[in-house]
């Protein structure tokens, strides 16, 4: 942070310098403080460290603007619908601005046209004659709302009422048509234009006879127009016997056998000459026929045992690593309901679907005996048929990772698969109940999020990562709570290993001024690990580091766990280049001073 009055005073060489320094300072910092410059010039920057914000002096010199915060979010004046906070150059009475906390304006010809609130959006608030229209691909008037009016139009510019319909057919009507005319017309739902004095008539094209009322007093009439009972029709429902082949619906109860003699209810239709609609059966067990070209075929069935069969009348019981058929099995050739299973919510709301495996250790329905640390709570098992029944190829298991009880349910996700020429599914991955991965491995999750076993033929490559660009890319990044702190990055023939050294993350920045002391105190070693003692090579002892070049070491010398293992020192040797390059600088400074001195004597 630094501030000036950008006047360079007259003085000695050393003091003008430092006088234009502290000038640019000023200049590279946007004369940043916690209080305003004492100096102040017009279009001047300041970078207010106390409101977090970046400002600009006005063309008077007389004021401060805001510009932005200096975390990169944009700000702008409130304004008014008059003299919008965000206007248009050559438009200045049309633009956006806060019309109050936690509100948004959009104006035009300085009049608030939309304001969105934290709970609403309002169209024209401030209660101008002001329409609003949504147009369709061929309707202009898809929804019309007529300020001047009160009314709104659904295909047409010029609503008759609150609410008024209307489309391109015949009569000249919609589907919905509201009046509160002396007529006494409420609602009608209708294709012509004759109208009725009910509130809600549904009638056929034409506007002749109501086909559905629902009068005034509340009473609903079926063929009626004015019915005198909570529901009256006029016709014919009827649930009658065999030989009734006259009404519309017939339900023929214990009489109608299908192909496999079993007996059942039928739905015909009104010629009873044919099969046409529904049919259930009581053949081993109760199925459910639908009709095809005059023929029933069965779409599922409840059999003997309780079990629920979809698309198939025999049950499966071949599966592996099952002692019984499952309680329901849908089934089909070609691309029916075996192949395809959906459950889908239609809510406004946060209302997901749930597909739920659940178990209790008791032997009761609707038990909720607690369950045990090592119980499988639910698989999913992928199967295959080979030749004699069907074999499991994957699956994923839920089991319970530790003692449950009172609302406590730790549980852990198992990932399974079967190798080629295994008789069986081996577990390849899981993730346990504190959220940690393993791979290859059920038992070295330590501290770390993801644990890694390579198995196979060395050499083996535990991780690959491809990607689809030969450009500079990022193939890893590192974060914290302080964002971005590293990465791996690729580029066409190269990879590079980066942490964070941008100036802007840094201050108190000096050079190095002892490297060749501080580099004379390394100790460079040759040694053999002790896990592989046929191998020398060149390095250092961490903690010898450590007392030059703490930076460089992760850890600390003679550490242990709290079970009293040792918890062992690293080395980042990247640490030490900073080093190296000032020593080597102090040595190229010492030798181009040598050679200097030389050159004079040779010269003298």
């Amino acid at each position: 942070m630094a501030q000036a009055d950008y006047v360079v005073s007259n003085g000695t060489g050393a003091a003008v310098r430092a006088d234009l320094n502290g000038q640019l300072a000023a200049i590279v910092t946007n004369n940043s403080g916690a209080t305003s410059p004492a100096t102040t010039y017009a279009y001047q920057w300041w970078a207010d460290t106390t409101t977090n914000t970046l400002k600009l002096r006005n063309s008077a010199n007389s004021a401060w603007i805001e510009i932005m915060q200096l975390d990169g979010t944009l700000t702008m004046e409130d304004g008014t619908a008059a003299l919008p906070g965000l206007a248009f150059r050559d438009d200045l009475d049309t633009g956006i601005f806060r019309a109050g906390t936690n509100q948004l304006g959009i104006s035009s010809a300085g009049v608030e046209r939309v304001e969105f609130g934290s709970g609403e959006v309002v169209f024209n608030d401030s209660g101008a004659n002001y329409d609003f229209r949504v147009e369709g691909d061929t309707n202009a008037n898809l929804l019309f709302v007529d300020a001047s009016a009160d009314a709104v139009g659904i295909g047409t510019s010029s609503p008759s009422a609150a609410l008024h319909v209307t489309s391109s057919n015949a009569g000249g009507y919609g589907g919905i048509f509201y009046n509160t005319s002396s007529t006494g017309e409420g609602l009608a739902i209708r294709a012509g234009s004759t109208s009725s004095h009910n509130i809600i008539v549904a009638q056929t094209y034409d506007g002749s006879a109501s086909r559905f009322v629902v009068n005034a007093a509340g009473n609903v009439g079926i063929g009626v127009t004015s019915p005198q009972h909570l529901c009256q029709i006029a016709g014919t429902l009827a649930v009658d016997s065999y030989n009734d082949t006259t009404k519309t619906i017939t339900l023929r109860p214990g009489f109608e056998a299908n192909a496999n003699g079993g007996m059942g209810l039928v739905a015909k239709d009104h010629s009873g000459s044919a099969p046409d609609g529904l049919g259930i059966y009581g053949t081993d067990g109760v199925s459910v026929h639908t009709a095809n070209a005059g023929t029933f075929f069965e779409r599922f069935r409840v059999d003997t045992s309780g079990r629920l069969l979809v698309g198939t009348s025999t049950a499966r019981d071949k599966f592996f690593n099952t002692t019984f058929a499952p309680n329901v099995q849908l089934e089909s050739t070609g691309s029916g309901i075996g192949r395809v299973l959906s459950i889908v919510s239609n809510s406004s709301a946060d209302d997901p679907t749930y597909l739920i495996f659940g178990k209790s250790n008791g032997t009761a329905l609707n038990s909720n005996t607690v369950t045990a640390s090592g119980n499988t709570l639910g698989v999913v098992s992928f199967q295959g048929a080979d030749g004699t029944e069907l074999v499991e190829a994957a699956s994923i298991s839920a089991v319970v990772d530790a003692t449950p009880g009172a609302n406590d349910m730790p549980g852990r996700l198992v990932f399974s698969t079967t190798a080629d020429g295994a008789s069986s599914p081996t577990e390849r991955m899981r993730i346990n109940s504190a959220g940690l991965v393993a791979i290859n491995t059920a038992s070295k999750f330590d501290s770390n999020n993801v644990s890694l076993a390579v198995k196979g033929a060395f050499p083996a490559t535990p991780v690959e990562i491809q990607q689809d660009t030969t450009s500079n890319h990022f193939a890893i990044t590192f974060r914290n709570a302080n964002g971005l702190v590293g990465s791996i990055t690729t580029s066409g023939s190269a990879t590079s290993f980066n942490t964070s050294s941008d100036y802007r993350l840094k201050e108190n920045v000096e050079p190095v001024a002892d490297g060749i002391t501080r580099l004379q105190q390394l100790k460079p070693s040759r040694f053999n690990f002790i896990a592989d003692p046929d191998k020398t090579v060149d390095g250092f002892i961490a903690h010898e580091v450590q007392a030059v070049v703490p930076e460089a070491i992760y850890g600390e010398k003679d550490e242990v766990d709290n079970d009293g293992k040792p918890v062992y020192q690293g080395i980042d040797q990247s640490k030490l280049v900073p080093l190296l390059t000032a020593a080597l600088q102090e040595a190229i400074g010492e030798i181009e001073s040598l050679k200097a001195r030389v050159a004079a004597l040779e010269s003298a």
